[in-house]
């Protein structure tokens, strides 16, 4: 095992750590974009008066925010008719959650073989269910497998733009601004 850093840039390692580390960063932007739409569905919901009576302090975390999604798109109003479009995207979002948590909250090691081959092992901490224990678990993720991972989430993720995208442009909801501040 070597750090980072303690590998000239010249090494075939070098190159794998830095492929592994960029698609663990589209894993990650990919997933919080679709989690900071969804928050946004919300903050825009209760600017409408027929979803006013439903705010209350802005949820964090995916299952908050599901459940508050949930509770706008069963109400009457002018998003319910939405609420079979957005559902499937939550439920594919709770699935990648526990990835996410690895790559988010888990210790990242990098391992190289003699013979060449590498991995990513993550280690984290996991809450336990009520009144459980909390658990110590690991993954090791080889680097064709994170590849792949990074272009199924980023897929998914421009999916889901488009079709939020398109909720946003029928109803007239502000999307995000065409430059920078």
């Amino acid at each position: 095992m070597f750090a980072q850093d303690e590998i000239p840039d010249d090494d075939p390692r070098a190159a794998t750590i830095k492929a592994m580390t960029a698609d663990l960063g589209v894993c990650l932007s990919a997933y919080g974009r679709i989690e900071y739409l969804f928050g946004d569905i919300i903050w825009n919901a209760w600017l409408l008066e027929e979803y006013a009576h439903l705010a209350k302090q802005h949820p964090s975390g995916l299952d908050n925010r599901i459940r508050e999604m949930e509770r706008i798109f069963a109400a009457p109003g002018r998003l319910e008719n939405y609420g079979p479009d957005i559902a499937p995207l939550w439920e594919r979002l709770k699935e990648l959650s526990e990835g996410r948590h690895y790559f988010a909250h888990g210790h990242t090691t990098f391992f190289h073989t003699p013979g060449g081959d590498a991995a990513m092992l993550f280690r984290r901490f996991v809450p336990p269910p009520k009144g459980g224990v909390v658990t110590k678990n690991e993954i090791w993720v080889r680097p064709a497998n994170l590849a792949l991972a990074a272009s199924v989430w980023s897929l998914f993720a421009a999916s889901a733009q488009r079709i939020i995208a398109t909720m946003y442009k029928e109803q007239g909801f502000e999307g995000p601004s065409e430059k920078p501040n």
